[in-house]
C-alpha cells in the first residue's frame, strides 16, 4: 500500500512539473465586472469600475451637456485570477464608453505619455503631426521633434473628433510638440596670407615694391544655425583653411637715396571724398581714385620728383605728371588750373593745381594714378 501511494505522489509531482508557468503572472483577489448583463473582464479593485465611469460621464458632459450622462446596469463579481487577465484602463475606459451612442472610436494623439487632440483615424493623426512638424520645418533643415508622440486607439465624444488641420493648429497653440533643426551653410572665402618682406639695395631707401603679388587663399566657412520651433536659437560658424595661398612679396628698399628722388611713400593728393576706387567700372578697367571736393580746392605732390606732364590731354582735361626717380610716376587729372611747369622739382605736399572738371568728367574731382615701372598699380596700397 505504502509503495502505491508513493507512486501515487511521484505521477501528480510530475504531472504539475508538466504544467507551463508564466513567471510574469500572479493570482490575485479580482471583480468580473458585468455591464448591463454582459461580462466586459477583469478588474483588480471595486472602485475601478466607477471612476472609470466617471471619467467617461465627464467626457460626454464637457462635449455635450447633462443629458449625454450614461447610467449602465453594473455588477461585481468576486473572483480569484491571474494577473494578466486584468483588463487595462484603456479597455475599461472603452467598454464603458460604447454604451453611449455619443461615443465613436478615434485615435488619440498623445505627447509624452499626455493624451492630446483627438481624431478620427490612424492616417489623420500622423497627417496632423507631420502638418506641426512642416511648419516650424525651416527650409533645408532635418526636423526632430523632441518629445515622444503617441497614438492610442480610444473611444472619445464625437463631438471632439478634429479634422487633421484643426489637430495640428490646437498642437500649436497649446505649444505641446517641440521641433528641433539644424541648418548647416557652407561658404568659401577667400582671404590674403601676410605678405613677406625681404631687403632690396636695387631699391631706394625708404621705398616699398611688390614684386610679387602672390595669390589669396581659401577659407571654408561652415555655419550652422539651430532652430526650435522655427525660431532661431544659435549659431555655430567653424572655419577651416582649405588653400594658404601664396603670400605677396614686398621689397624694401635699402639703396641711398639722392636729392630729388621720390621716397616711395606716397600722400593722399587731396582732401575730399572717395567716389570711385581702382578696379573695374562700368565694364572696363578704372586705374586709379576719384577724390571729389568743391572746385578750386588745392592738389597736393603725392611725393618728390620732377613734372614730366603739365598740359591738356583729351579725356584726362588738365593733366599733371610726377617722374618720382625709383621707378614710380603720379597721375593728377581734370584739373582747373596747373600751377608747376614742365621738368620743375617739386616737394611732396607741394600745391601743384587746383581741383576742377576738365576733360571727361562729370563734377570737380581730382583723378589720380599710381605707376611702377610703366604699370599701373592699386594706389590704396602705397597711400598713406
Amino acid at each position: 500500500m505504502k509503495n502505491k501511494l508513493t507512486a501515487l505522489i511521484g505521477t501528480v509531482a510530475l504531472m504539475a512539473a508538466m504544467l507551463p508557468v508564466n513567471v510574469t503572472a500572479y493570482w490575485t483577489d479580482g471583480y468580473e465586472v458585468l455591464l448591463n448583463g454582459n461580462s466586459i473582464g477583469i478588474v483588480e479593485y471595486e472602485n475601478e469600475v466607477s471612476s472609470m465611469l466617471a471619467v467617461v460621464n465627464y467626457q460626454l458632459v464637457s462635449a455635450y451637456d447633462e443629458e449625454a450622462v450614461i447610467e449602465p446596469e453594473i455588477q461585481l463579481r468576486a473572483k480569484l485570477v491571474s494577473s494578466e487577465k486584468l483588463l487595462d484602463k484603456n479597455t475599461l475606459h472603452d467598454e464603458i464608453a460604447s454604451v453611449s451612442d455619443k461615443m465613436v472610436e478615434a485615435v488619440r494623439i498623445t505627447v509624452d505619455g499626455a493624451e492630446s487632440v483627438a481624431v478620427s483615424d490612424m492616417e489623420t493623426a500622423e497627417s496632423a503631426v507631420n502638418m506641426v512638424i512642416d511648419s516650424y520645418t525651416v527650409e533645408g533643415s532635418k526636423a526632430v521633434v523632441v518629445e515622444l508622440v503617441g497614438f492610442v486607439d480610444q473611444m472619445v465624444p464625437e463631438a471632439e473628433i478634429r479634422t487633421a488641420e484643426e489637430a495640428a493648429e490646437h498642437i500649436i497653440t497649446e505649444k505641446l510638440i517641440t521641433v528641433s533643426s539644424e541648418v548647416a551653410e557652407e561658404d568659401i572665402k577667400e582671404f590674403t596670407p601676410e605678405p613677406t618682406e625681404y631687403e632690396d639695395e636695387n631699391v631706394y631707401a625708404g621705398v616699398r615694391v611688390t614684386t610679387d603679388k602672390g595669390t589669396a587663399g581659401q577659407i571654408k566657412v561652415v555655419t550652422v544655425k539651430s532652430y526650435v520651433n522655427g525660431e532661431l536659437m544659435a549659431t555655430a560658424t567653424e572655419e577651416t583653411v582649405i588653400d594658404e595661398g601664396v603670400p605677396a612679396k614686398i621689397a624694401i628698399g635699402t639703396k641711398p637715396r639722392p636729392s630729388g628722388i621720390g621716397t616711395g611713400s606716397f600722400i593722399m593728393p587731396t582732401k575730399g571724398r572717395l567716389t570711385s576706387s581702382y578696379g573695374r567700372r562700368w565694364g572696363r578697367m578704372h586705374n586709379g581714385l576719384d577724390i571729389a571736393a568743391a572746385a578750386g580746392t588745392p592738389i597736393y605732390a603725392s611725393d618728390d620728383g620732377v613734372v614730366i606732364c603739365a598740359e591738356y590731354s583729351n579725356s584726362f582735361g588738365n593733366l599733371i605728371k610726377i617722374d618720382h626717380g625709383n621707378g614710380f610716376e603720379t597721375y593728377y587729372a581734370h584739373n582747373s588750373e596747373i600751377l608747376v611747369s614742365y621738368n620743375e622739382p617739386v616737394k611732396k605736399g607741394q600745391i601743384i593745381a587746383q581741383m576742377g572738371s576738365t576733360g571727361r568728367s562729370t563734377g570737380p574731382h581730382c583723378h589720380f594714378e599710381i605707376h611702377y615701372n610703366g604699370q599701373v598699380q592699386n594706389p590704396m596700397d602705397y597711400l598713406k
